[in-house]
């Protein structure tokens, strides 16, 4: 077997971040020699703690090395301790009818913040730092999986689609409409409404692919329709009118119920807690509103339109 340094075992084949169990804390407290850090670790361990002190704040059990450093933790045991790395998965951002065969692209936003655990390091995300730290033809270690059956285009270029996102959740969405330019180029002209929402923060730093876009608008591949959560409600001549993608799916709702009537696909992708959960609140009051039904009906009427007509891709 070739011989590896630590450095790069830790780099690349483990879970560093991970938040500590509570049967790991109480490993820890056995092997620390301070009485006053042994009772804190023990605390940290039981039920009432381990949430709030532990699970929430992210806390490894690196951190709480750092926080305890009376406990006397040989390395082979905090290697132990550890899960494999597992695979962060990204939507691939391109089409194979813009591009050439074997060349795809991906979006994604390099996580840096302040650690939860109120550490002074911040914490850094394990795939998007990699990605920013590699040199132009650089190889990266990654593989391609096929994605949910039902999130792709439909057959016929003819069905409306709607397409909602938010941050790097656009990835798909551009692979879409590098597709229908595609199509365009090639001289289909049978191309239906399609329609983006695409929440951000700010319009000028966080709005990206926005030349892209614009130029796809002009030829009529697509309507870009874009909110901007942290503008200011007045900026020049243009009216920030809708802070977040939901809110102007609520406020169009006529528009949309129409083109849902007339056979439009959904697709969403962005973050499960954010859009995906606000979207879902929104089309579940429309539809409550538009058919006078309660909030079960609502809820089976979305499940049975999320076998093929609404569709998601998010993440958590």
């Amino acid at each position: 077997m070739e011989a590896q340094s630590v450095f790069d075992f830790l780099a690349t084949f483990v879970e560093l971040n991970t938040p500590a169990t509570q049967a790991q804390l109480r490993n820890l407290a056995t092997l620390t020699t301070n009485v006053t850090e042994k009772t804190q670790l023990q605390a940290y361990a039981h039920d009432a703690r381990y949430m709030p002190e532990v699970f929430e704040k992210r806390r490894s059990v690196i951190d709480l090395l750092e926080e305890f450093p009376g406990c006397l933790l040989p390395f082979a045991a905090y290697v132990d301790m550890l899960k494999p790395l597992q695979p962060r998965q990204y939507s691939i951002s391109s089409s194979p009818l813009a591009l050439p065969s074997n060349v795809v692209t991906i979006t994604y936003d390099v996580y840096d913040a302040p650690a939860l655990s109120g550490a002074k390091a911040r914490f850094q995300g394990v795939a998007s730092t990699y990605l920013s730290d590699q040199p132009i033809g650089g190889k990266i270690r990654c593989m391609v999986r096929p994605t949910n059956i039902a999130f792709h285009l439909p057959s016929d270029s003819s069905v409306p689609i709607i397409m909602i996102a938010a941050g790097t959740g656009i990835a798909p969405m551009r692979g879409f409409l590098q597709e229908r330019a595609a199509l365009a180029d090639s001289g289909q002209n049978v191309l239906d409404p399609a329609i983006l929402y695409f929440g951000c923060r700010d319009s000028e730093h966080d709005f990206i692919y926005k030349d892209e876009l614009q130029a796809w608008e002009s030829q009529g591949i697509v309507q870009v329709r874009p909110t901007f959560s942290r503008a200011p409600v007045e900026k020049g001549a243009e009216r920030n009118m809708h802070r977040y993608v939901s809110e102007r799916i609520y406020e169009e709702r006529q528009e949309l119920k129409e083109l849902f009537r007339n056979g439009a696909k959904i697709f969403v992708c962005g973050s499960a807690a954010k859009v995906g959960k606000s979207v879902k609140e929104t089309c579940i009051k429309i539809y409550r509103e538009a058919k006078g039904v309660d909030e079960g009906e609502a809820l089976e009427w979305l499940r049975k339109a999320s076998e093929n007509r609404f569709v998601t891709d998010l993440y958590s």
